[in-house]
């Protein structure tokens, strides 16, 4: 259960399922991770007993996880499984064939890029698993349509097979947390002399904070503003972001922040927040930041990411994997702010009519109980 925004889904699930209509229990691969401590107590948590001494022998830790899915299943008569990550799909598919239990699958990134390059071994093979994964699956659900798109064309099913679900925000547990005392924020963002830019999100490959790093510097060269920019969030390119930073002699204007439970503190003291990520299922972290009414800059991840920013008069989202084109956008906002500043306003609105979490909540749970209704009379 680490931080990220996929776990949060699950989370919401767990604490707003109506408890006296489902039975729910969650199973882990490792009974760990930053939001671990937050799943209500009443949920029975399973994990995993691995990984095991001695040799590794190929598949046995896959071939495990199926047994221990499989057995739970079994032991406890689940009628329904749901996962959320591409990895869970690779194991559920196996664990459930033979059962009677029915299987809800979200898809939350575009596989052409996520699987491609997390899945470098063995890749052939997974891609085949978990195209009939997805084809056995009683129902596949995608956060956005350029997820369920770019699915239909990686694994050659029809478009049909992918339902489009928005993912949500907790907009009342956001505004909790808002009313928290922020004197930790404050003390960081104590220079407001200097523009303030947050990004919050896992410092791995994928999510682009090298760029952003790149573009700070490019816009001191440019445009002679020096900026502050602050990293919430934690993952294993830490070290190496923060030698990039040494190296380009920032390390007093590029702050290390670690995982932050309550993010939204350093959002809305933001001048700016800036996503730099190379690819995205849909980013909550642009909703949040537009509930927050905090002026936005995205990379150009998908064409829903593209209709939101111009729904909202947004500037447009820049190209993946430019400093130069992050730096650009950063400098538009401080020279030209009045666009930015509308579009922020405009952005919360926007979020409580489409994007609410009980909607969501609704949705989902009417669409477990039509699936195990439709499993019970098959």
């Amino acid at each position: 259960m680490a931080g990220g925004g996929s776990e949060r889904q699950m989370l919401q699930l767990l604490r707003g399922l109506d408890r006296h209509r489902f039975g729910l229990q969650l199973f882990l691969l490792y009974r760990s991770g930053e939001l671990l401590s937050d799943v209500p107590d009443r949920i029975p948590i399973t994990a995993w007993r691995g990984p095991f001494p001695g040799l590794p022998l190929p598949g046995r830790f896959h071939r495990d996880q199926v047994k221990a899915i499989r057995a739970l299943v079994q032991s406890e008569r689940i009628e329904l499984v749901y996962e959320r990550l591409f990895h869970m799909a690779l194991l559920t598919g196996q664990a459930l064939r033979g059962t009677s239990a029915a299987r809800v699958t979200t898809i939350v990134s575009p596989p052409s890029q996520d699987v491609v390059k997390t899945e470098r071994r063995w890749l052939v093979v997974k891609k085949r698993l978990l195209r009939q994964s997805y084809q056995q699956a009683d129902r596949v659900l995608a956060v956005s349509g350029s997820t369920a798109e770019d699915a239909s064309r990686f694994y050659d099913l029809p478009r049909e097979r992918f339902e489009v679900i928005p993912s949500p925000i907790d907009c009342q547990r956001i505004d909790r947390l808002l009313a928290e005392e922020e004197d930790a924020v404050h003390r960081w963002m104590t220079d407001r002399s200097m523009p303030q830019i947050v990004s919050v999100g896992r410092l791995s490959h994928e999510k682009g904070q090298r760029y952003l790093i790149e573009a700070i510097g490019r816009v001191e060269q440019l445009a002679g503003r020096k900026l502050m920019l602050h990293l919430v969030g934690d993952g294993p390119m830490r070290g190496e972001l923060e030698q990039l930073v040494s190296g380009m002699g920032l390390a007093n204007r590029v702050l290390f922040h670690g995982f932050q439970a309550n993010p939204y503190l350093w959002i809305r003291q933001a001048d700016l927040l800036v996503l730099p990520s190379l690819y995205e299922g849909f980013p909550n972290v642009l909703m949040e930041a537009m509930y927050c009414q905090v002026p936005t800059l995205v990379t150009d991840v998908s064409m829903d990411v593209r209709q939101m920013m111009e729904q909202v008069g947004g500037y447009p989202p820049v190209p993946t994997g430019s400093s130069d084109a992050l730096a650009a956008g950063i400098i538009d906002r401080f020279e030209s702010p009045s666009r930015w500043l509308a579009a922020a306003s405009r952005s919360r609105q926007r979020i409580l009519d489409h994007h609410q979490l009980p909607q969501w909540l609704d949705r989902m749970a009417g669409l477990f109980a039509e699936t195990i209704e439709r499993r019970r009379e098959g």
